[in-house]
């Protein structure tokens, strides 16, 4: 949730991409066209406000209407930060001009034109390590000096970032001051004046008071600043950092007259004076996570993780009424005793014993907000359960143990359950870590703080949290971590209610394949590359350029993973590959192909403007009809495919062809290949998740294809592809709003027993895949 007050009129945007307005006592929800999380908000004048989304738009909305007035559009990755600056002239004249700044996962920060239509991005910085946040400060004063034909607009503006992977560890998170420049012709630039590293975790947040600018990280610190030379002042430690347990300090706020409120993901708010150092003057302890903050007038607003908008006040006539205030100090008081009992032993017997029964009281409960976590009692043991608001249910999430019963230890720290992770790692293979959770706390905090931990692509959030909250305390296969996680988020509080939810159905995201961008490796397909264009025919081949300085830089770029938020493929670079793919006979392209592969991983050359590429080289591939002769053109053909699914505009240049694309995975299906068959049944899988985000009903060609992979070759399959290819049906069935696929599956070669038969061959989780299945058919 994030939040921005606008005159008299409050305004709240959700993860689910939904906006709320609240005036008097008023409340009106609506969409504004996100279809992703907003993740950044801001006031400007004339009534107006403006979003960042995580699909890399910024919208312009005047308060009261629905619709937005003007998007911007420019970021590859969602927008994380928004703030105003202000420019005035040089000549000692009262002109100034106001201009919005927005910071993204892209690694970037941009200056906009903000008023009549649309906006013009006036200067990108970029060669920031990662999320950027940003906060315009006070201009310079040249009120003495004289007027001048020549004169330019000046400004300062404050930018950090999150930092980057060295190691095991997250370094350089960098806070820049830079002096923005505008001409009377139109002409901007941003000069950088002042770099400042001094804090040791990726740094959350900005805020400026008069010369005063504050920051705060992931190391407990709130450090304030000089807002022109960023030279820490002042610097506030947040309870447990001096320990070596600093809280995730996710926003800042100034009150003014040198105080400044902060939040935390322990459901934390801290009020601090500059006069009064070393220790908070005020601590206020909220239900859950409290994702953000915003002073005005005096007063602090909070956006907590349970759902509610919270206003603090110091006046006394404004003051809650007692049962607004009686019900805040309960949810405190339940959240609390709950972390206690997970950091103790566990609740006692007596206390599990005065607990709402699960198997019949939790049909006469309602949850107070989305993620509400109460504990029932279950067969002589306490369990935690969250509220679905969608669902109208109580989703379990495990056992409350406590640290002194845990179920896992890493680095010496104990939690309630520790899950395995994978992630696809550079070279090849895969990278098995670990997430520790503990009942009661926030999935997306601890999702984070393991993203902080391992340097991980941003992206991973949303995926991360929804395994921990979906999975504590069961038997589940770890997730790889690279999936798409830019489907639509859940819909806004009117649509109805969705179906009843299951641990396992269904796939959302994308299954990719990343490994290969080691040097060594790449230096292999390079050379093969070489090698090939060496013996085809001379008016085949590659230029000297594109054969050499081109191809290198591109494997350069594809290799620096951790530059992908500031690097491009160039349309010359991108041109080699094109040309191998559509004219080199069939069983030369599979180098091209492998590289093909990982440049889909690259957010610009899958951006929209990419999409008639990804046309040409998809219309290429399925037109050669030899194409799923051999083992490495199928496979990586069909790894191409599987990876389109993941940029935007790879994705639209392969959603029309994907019955082409099927029915060339349904020639490839009884390969004798295992990394053949793998990579036929993720096509099954991310096609199936692709009609589900898509509600599409096209879906016979890939039921049949499916129906074959756990039929006629379920024993050839190993468990890793036929589990994909179950969660493919699965996800299938959820997508069949006809109901043509479920009389399907009720044929007699997908009946239940069936199922459960082929199922039990192939593991636990492929069991329990099997069961959710037949859930959905009957349901």
């Amino acid at each position: 949730m994030d939040v921005d007050s606008v005159i008299e009129t409050v305004i709240l945007g959700s993860q689910g991409g939904s906006v709320t307005q609240f005036k008097d006592d008023n409340m009106d929800t609506f969409q504004g066209g996100h279809s992703h999380a907003i993740t950044a908000m801001l006031d400007l004048p004339q009534g107006q406000f403006v979003t960042g989304c995580k699909d890399t738009f910024i919208r312009v909305f005047q308060v009261g209407s629905k619709d937005p007035i003007s998007v911007l559009k420019g970021h590859s990755n969602a927008v994380t930060s928004l703030s105003s600056v202000t420019l005035v002239k040089d000549d000692g004249s009262s002109d100034s001009v106001n201009l919005l700044v927005s910071g993204s996962w892209d690694g970037t920060a941009k200056v906009w034109t903000i008023g009549e239509g649309n906006g013009v991005c006036l200067v990108n910085i970029g060669d920031h390590e990662n999320t950027v946040c940003v906060q315009g400060l006070p201009p310079p004063d040249f009120s003495s000096q004289k007027p001048s034909a020549t004169a330019t607009y000046r400004g300062w503006l404050a930018t950090a970032s999150a930092g980057v992977a060295l190691g095991n560890k997250i370094v350089d998170m960098k806070l820049r001051i830079y002096e923005l420049l505008l001409t009377n012709g139109g002409v901007a630039s941003a000069n950088l004046r002042h770099t400042v590293q001094d804090h040791k975790g990726p740094i959350r947040d900005l805020a400026v008071w008069e010369n005063q600018l504050a920051s705060v990280s992931n190391d407990g610190y709130l450090n304030i600043r000089d807002s022109h030379t960023g030279e820490t002042l002042m610097q506030f430690a947040h309870p447990g950092t001096l320990e070596g347990s600093p809280p995730l300090i996710l926003s800042v706020a100034a009150l003014g007259h040198g105080q400044w409120v902060t939040c935390t993901e322990d459901g934390c708010v801290y009020v601090w004076n500059y006069n009064i150092p070393k220790k908070s003057i005020q601590s206020i302890l909220h239900p859950a996570c409290v994702w953000r903050v915003i002073a005005t007038d005096g007063d602090i607003f909070t956006a907590c993780d349970d759902g509610n908008l919270r206003r603090f006040t110091r006046d006394v006539s404004r003051k809650a009424s007692s049962e607004d205030l009686e019900a805040f100090e309960h949810a405190v008081t339940e959240a609390t005793m709950l972390r206690q009992q997970a950091a103790s032993g566990g609740p006692t017997q007596e206390e599990i014993a005065k607990l709402p029964d699960w198997n019949t009281d939790r049909y006469n409960m309602r949850g107070k907000s989305e993620g509400h976590v109460q504990l029932f009692r279950k067969d002589r043991i306490a369990i935690a359960a969250q509220w679905s608001m969608a669902s109208a249910t109580w989703i379990e999430v495990g056992e409350v143990t406590g640290s002194k019963q845990s179920k896992g230890q890493i680095d010496g720290v104990e939690y309630d359950f520790v899950f395995p992770i994978e992630v696809d790692v550079p070279g090849g293979g895969v990278q098995n870590l670990q997430i520790g959770y503990n009942v009661g706390d926030n999935p997306f905090v601890a999702a984070q703080q393991f993203i902080d931990n391992h340097a991980l692509n941003q992206a991973y959030l949303g995926q991360i949290a929804d395994y921990l909250r979906q999975r504590a305390g069961t038997q589940a296969t770890p997730p790889t971590l690279g999936m798409d996680t830019s489907s639509p988020a859940a819909g806004t509080p009117q649509q109805p209610p969705t179906p009843p939810s299951y641990r396992y159905l269904p796939m959302k995201g994308y299954r990719l394949f990343e490994t290969g961008t080691d040097k060594p490796l790449m230096a292999k397909v390079v050379a093969k590359i070489r090698e090939f264009n060496s013996v085809v025919s001379p008016d085949l081949q590659l230029s000297s350029d594109q054969c050499g300085a081109l191809l290198d830089n591109l494997s350069l770029v594809l290799c620096a993973t951790n530059r992908y938020h500031s690097s491009e493929l160039s349309q010359a670079e991108m041109a080699v590959i094109l040309k191998i793919i559509q004219t080199w006979p069939t069983p030369n392209i599979f180098p091209a192909l492998d590289i093909a592969r990982l440049m889909l991983l690259h957010p610009g050359a899958t951006a929209r403007s990419k999409t008639q590429y990804w046309t040409s080289l998809l219309d290429a591939l399925l037109s050669k009809s030899d194409v799923t002769d051999g083992v490495a053109v199928p496979m990586l053909s069909l790894r191409v495919f599987c990876n389109a699914f993941k940029g935007f505009g790879s994705k639209e240049a392969l959603a029309s062809r994907l019955p082409g694309v099927i029915t060339l995975a349904q020639q490839c299906v009884g390969s004798s290949n295992k990394n053949v068959r793998l990579s036929v049944a993720t096509l099954a899988l991310n096609a199936s998740s692709y009609m589900l985000s898509a509600r599409s009903h096209e879906t016979e060609a890939l039921f049949n294809l499916i129906a074959v992979i756990l039929t006629t070759h379920a024993a050839s399959y190993d468990s890793d592809a036929f589990t994909r290819a179950l969660t493919a049906l699965g996800t299938l069935l959820l997508s069949d709003t006809t109901g043509q696929i479920k009389s399907k599956v009720l044929s007699a070669t997908l009946n239940s027993q069936v199922m459960f038969e082929v199922s039990n061959n192939h593991g636990e989780v492929a069991k329990a895949v099997t069961k959710e299945i037949i859930s959905i058919i009957h349901s």
